[in-house]
């Protein structure tokens, strides 16, 4: 059952999922322009591909301010037993005093756990600087829509120093199969 104080932050992470996915999205543009475009082709694999999109906010340890926060992963899950989930990329974005900050995952050190109720994810980002961030997330499954699985997040991103930063994640997540974010996609031909 969620309380008052779940309920109240879904809905204010909610509002800023909007803005923080747009934040994403035109970050990436300028780093995905000479790529082609994703075209609906027929599933012929034992892999499902997932996008994950969030917004929310961030709150660094010992102060109060909210900052906006998204969050973006591409992972396949296999069908066969043996490879399970397998993250193929993806950022934490912290709009610190204004500025967006970039956190790409780094692949090979995520693991992730699906489940009727939720999920749970663990991994690290690096900044530019090449400081790593142990990331841990807790999702609870919330509804399905017409574009994939809404999730309430909550999360820990925390350098992975003793002494560094930590900021607690709150974000509202929505899980979309490549088959279904690629049916929406408006066509080009007119």
């Amino acid at each position: 059952m969620m309380t008052t104080h779940k309920i109240l932050l879904a809905s204010a992470t909610m509002l800023l999922l909007l803005t923080a996915s747009l934040a994403i999205n035109q970050a990436e543009a300028k780093d995905n322009a000479k790529e082609p475009k994703l075209r609906a082709i027929k599933k012929v694999s034992d892999t499902n591909k997932t996008f994950v999109l969030g917004g929310g906010i961030a709150i660094e340890q010992g102060e109060d301010k909210p900052y906006k926060s998204s969050m973006k992963l591409k992972f396949t899950e296999s069908n066969t037993e043996d490879t399970g989930v397998t993250v193929k990329e993806g950022k934490i974005v912290i709009n610190d005093e204004g500025s967006p900050v970039r956190y790409p995952v780094i692949a090979d050190r995520w693991n992730i756990e699906l489940n009727a109720s939720g999920f749970s994810a663990d991994g690290y980002s690096q900044d530019s600087d090449g400081i790593t961030y142990k990331v841990s997330l807790e999702g609870e499954y919330l509804r399905d829509t017409s574009h994939g699985k809404l999730y309430l997040v909550e999360g820990e991103f925390s350098e992975d120093a003793s002494d560094g930063e930590v900021y607690e994640l709150h974000y509202i997540v929505l899980f979309m199969e490549a088959a279904s974010q690629s049916a929406k996609t408006p066509s080009n031909n007119n």
